[in-house]
């Protein structure tokens, strides 16, 4: 078993158990003893609330391999991620592919959530964190780090300051630097706009999705402000 930063019987131990009660869980439902995958993100905070559990294959085949063993308990798919339900537990299957973890928790928005489990065969391998998450979690705060779904990162900000995982005024800084962050990024053309907005960081199931109705004009204002390709 490896760690980074501390050792294992200090704090890797207590990731460690939390790991394996998720692995225990998804087991009770479905088979993923073959699947190799990286859990990353809140769910492995212990927070006095569920969360959604993020999982992020290491490829294609590995994303497949999941949607297929998941596929009784799906809810929701998009092209960035399958939602799924089961024993009460929220799972999102990513199409987001980093084979190497240290990459995977790095490109995570928020340092509070720059956390993650590399899983092989129902075992985990690695458990990989940054330094901006061991300073989140000492002073009970977080900020955002930057992200390449700056558009999401400005809704999870209102989410967090409701799940009281951000102050008031971190959570003003996060928005308007991620407001920024779109500004400057823009929109390449309308698929990538779409793409930021189909984020799979905006947990949305289909009922969700009926709000969207009639707003086309709305979105697609923002889309002309920020558009590159005219």
């Amino acid at each position: 078993m490896s760690y980074t930063k501390v050792e294992v019987d200090k704090i890797g131990k207590i990731f460690l158990k939390r790991v394996e009660r998720i692995l225990s869980e998804i087991n009770k439902t479905v088979d993923i003893s073959t699947a190799s995958f990286h859990i990353g993100g809140n769910a492995l905070n212990d927070p006095p609330r569920k969360t959604d559990i993020d999982i992020f294959p290491l490829d294609q085949k590995n994303f497949d391999e999941l949607a297929l063993v998941f596929k009784p308990y799906q809810v929701a798919y998009t092209k960035n991620a399958g939602t799924y339900v089961l024993n009460g537990m929220t799972i999102q299957v990513c199409r987001y592919f980093y084979p190497d973890i240290a990459d995977l928790v790095q490109s995570f928005d928020y340092s509070h959530i720059q956390i993650g489990a590399q899983i092989s065969e129902n075992k985990v391998k690695l458990i990989w964190w940054t330094s901006a998450y061991l300073e989140s979690r000492i002073i009970g705060n977080t900020e955002y780090v930057g992200s390449k779904y700056p558009l999401s990162s400005i809704i999870r900000a209102t989410k967090y300051k409701e799940y009281k995982e951000i102050t008031k005024g971190q959570m003003i800084i996060a928005i308007i630097s991620a407001l920024a962050d779109v500004v400057e990024r823009g929109f390449i053309d309308y698929p990538d706009f779409k793409d930021q907005l189909d984020a799979v960081d905006l947990g949305l199931l289909p009922e969700d999705f009926e709000e969207f109705a009639g707003q086309e004009n709305k979105l697609s204002k923002l889309f002309e402000l920020l558009r590159k390709d005219k």
